[in-house]
């Protein structure tokens, strides 16, 4: 937080707005029950060499609350 505080390449409200942000985040995580898991969502895009299969492209993404 302190990071995020501190910086002063940016906006104070900006990085207040951060802090914020990601502490709120770090809260609702803390906040789960132990064990309890997140919705995830992860694609590739797969592309066949001589060698064998090599990933071009991965991607994940979580839904936003």
């Amino acid at each position: 937080m302190g990071t995020l505080l501190n910086d002063g390449d940016i906006d104070p409200k900006l990085a207040m707005m951060n802090a914020t942000f990601y502490g709120l985040s770090r809260l609702r995580d803390s906040m789960k029950p132990v064990g309890e898991g997140w919705l995830i969502v992860i694609t590739a895009v797969l592309v066949k060499r001589k060698q064998g299969w090599k990933f071009h492209t991965l991607h994940w993404s979580v839904p936003a609350e």
